[in-house]
């Protein structure tokens, strides 16, 4: 039996270099000629491994699961059922497959859940599907399966499978089994279990979508979107013309608006984004935090740019990754970065600086892995990732690399980086569980001290970091991007959902800044989606391709934040601030006047109903505007 079961998982893997295979060769033209070579394809077969062992091990349990009920009856009519189910499966992936390798060169994203939305509508499949097409695919489909389950069948014949009832091979059968497969299923025992980032290889999107399981995909995507493959909007309150037409209103034209005001001395500069994980606003003085928490942070401020009234659109990293690089707000319920299919529709913030000759990159101590940040970023433009397993040399947490031992040496990348560059540096020490080096001194006491103690250490290395950086040649002509990923409960006891829990820091400080913005507070309310489109302008370019966000430095554009709450949207503008728990219909917070909390919980809902409207009808290649899709 457990060469049988062995012989199942094997075959999963060669049915899956199959599909691959058929993958590439029906794309390969998509592939650009100075990235199509031989160790390239190799490659996504090498890497593809890594998701296809974890697919194959959930595969294997249905025969592992029909080989153990059927210990008190003959062992062939195990065999015979694991059989059928196995070759029902087979049947099912490689339709699966073959139908992802021919939709893609349209849909420029792996087959999705969209898939099963559309065939609500086979009329409109049959039109946009040409007859050619259709009759290439079916007949693929069962030649490849034909193939596979014939091989199943006559394979599995010449293994043994013994007949003992209770011995050492069914004990093996009941604990060995179980724990290997649920091991490689999840991909290993590190702390975060595999996803779609552990395969990307390249800066080729075919060659990563290639390197991708297509059965691990579809399910992942089928299940972050179960609830909407309906296509109906789930946060739908009025009708989508009116919804996008409070928008409009809100944000208004933009050719009415004035040019907003230069704080960078050079169109051009290097720009370093500090991504400082869970860093509430409550950690720094002077955004009404206890004194000594953050004094590098604090110096920083006395010298930059810093924004009082800043909020953080989502709760979680993934989220603010996808709002700052991509100016792109929260979704409730799921994430965008976790569904490849969707977050390659979003607008490509390094590709831009990236097609005007910067380099671009990005550096984190841990693993990118979480929230499959890592494909959001490379889809994003980043041509370099550096993360734990590029740094081995490094001590390592349960995290990974600590930013006292991180900062120093992205401190030494910045110097080797050709100029001008896009850089990011994504801190790691102030995420739980805080095993950053001397936490046995913290001293401090109460509610969340050890979160508190770890951002005072990391303050501490960013400190020597930035003494360090300011001395380079090339500091004169770089502007330094302080901000949050999201926020933290803190020593002050709040819920989750309180605007005050929201806001975050944003410290815009370096050579670049011009000097008579150094030193100040800016108090414009404003989120992370801002921040795409405030330093696109800044830089004199075009931004129409990030529509949620606002210009802060433009003083008679919008002045608003938005953020969701699982299940409702919170609501920040210069007159008030509003809750709104949309599941139960009922306002959890509201400080704006009276006479304008109703406009106010409307404009908060048309946001939060239209954000949910971009995610179910975005595809790639397509432009989606506030205007209409």
């Amino acid at each position: 039996m457990h060469f049988y079961l062995l012989f199942i998982y094997l075959y999963w893997l060669l049915a899956f270099a199959v599909h691959r295979l058929i993958f590439l060769t029906i794309n390969v033209g998509s592939i650009v000629p100075q990235e199509l070579e031989f160790w390239g394809l190799l490659n996504s077969f090498v890497q593809g491994l890594k998701l296809d062992t974890a697919m194959a091990a959930y595969t294997t349990v249905i025969a592992w699961f029909f080989v153990l009920v059927s210990l008190p009856f003959p062992k062939s009519k195990a065999r015979t059922a694991a059989n059928v189910v196995t070759s029902v499966l087979l049947l099912a992936v490689t339709f699966l497959a073959v139908a992802d390798a021919l939709l893609y060169p349209e849909w420029k994203t792996k087959i999705n859940s969209l898939a099963l939305s559309s065939l609500q509508r086979p009329s409109e499949v049959w039109k946009v599907t040409a007859a050619s097409q259709f009759f290439l695919g079916l007949g693929l489909a069962v030649g490849v399966s034909v193939l596979l389950i014939f091989g199943l069948y006559r394979h599995q014949k010449r293994l043994p499978f013994q007949e003992t009832h209770i011995s050492l091979n069914v004990a093996l059968l009941l604990v060995l089994w179980p724990a290997i497969l649920g091991v490689t299923a999840r991909g290993g025992i590190k702390a975060i279990p595999i996803n779609v980032s552990r395969v990307y290889f390249s800066k080729n999107a075919v060659l990563n979508d290639a390197a991708t399981n297509t059965a691990w995909f579809f399910l992942l995507d089928l299940s972050h979107n179960g609830k909407f493959l309906s296509g109906e909007n789930p946060f739908q309150s009025m009708s989508r013309e009116e919804a996008r037409h409070t928008l409009q209103k809100l944000r208004e034209p933009a050719q009415r608006r004035p040019q907003p005001v230069s704080i960078l001395r050079n169109r051009r500069p290097n720009l370093v984004f500090i991504v400082l994980e869970s860093w509430s606003a409550d950690l720094v003085e002077e955004l009404g935090g206890e004194p000594g928490i953050t004094p590098n942070f604090s110096a920083l401020a006395h010298e930059g740019l810093l924004f009082t009234r800043f909020y953080a659109n989502g709760n979680r990293s993934q989220q603010g990754i996808a709002s700052i690089f991509s100016g792109f707000p929260a979704l409730p319920v799921v994430t965008i970065t976790e569904n490849p299919g969707k977050s390659q529709t979003l607008p490509r913030f390094a590709a831009t600086f990236g097609a005007l000759g910067y380099e671009t990159d990005f550096f984190y101590g841990g693993q990118l892995e979480y929230g499959n940040i890592k494909a959001f970023l490379l889809n994003n433009g980043f041509r370099l990732i550096t993360e734990d397993d590029d740094l081995p040399q490094l001590p390592q947490g349960s995290m990974g690399a600590p930013d006292g031992v991180v900062a120093p040496v992205y401190a030494e990348h910045l110097n080797t980086r050709p100029k001008p560059f896009l850089s990011a540096f994504f801190t790691l020490s102030s995420h739980a569980p805080y095993d950053f080096p001397g936490r046995e001194n913290c001293t401090r006491q109460g509610r969340e001290a050890a979160y508190v103690c770890s951002a005072t250490y990391s303050d501490a290395a960013l400190g020597k970091f930035f003494a360090s950086v300011r001395k380079e040649p090339w500091f004169a002509n770089t502007l330094f991007v302080l901000v949050a990923d999201h926020s933290h409960s803190s020593y002050r006891p709040r819920e989750n959902w309180q605007p005050g829990y929201r806001r975050i820091p944003l410290l815009l400080w370096g050579g670049a800044l011009r000097p008579e913005f150094r030193g100040r507070l800016w108090d414009r309310v404003g989120s992370q989606v801002d921040l795409t489109t405030t330093l696109l302008h800044q830089m004199k370019l075009e931004s129409s391709a990030y529509p949620w966000g606002n210009d802060l430095f433009d003083k008679n554009a919008p002045s608003y934040a938005y953020y969701e709450i699982g299940r409702g949207v919170g609501w920040v503008t210069d007159r008030g601030e509003l809750v709104y728990d949309q599941e139960n219909d009922r306002i959890l917070y509201n400080s704006f006047p009276l006479e304008q909390r109703d406009e106010a919980q409307k404009q908060a809902q048309a946001y939060l109903q239209s954000v949910v409207d971009y995610y179910l009808e975005a595809r790639p290649g397509e432009s989606w505007q506030l205007t209409g899709h």
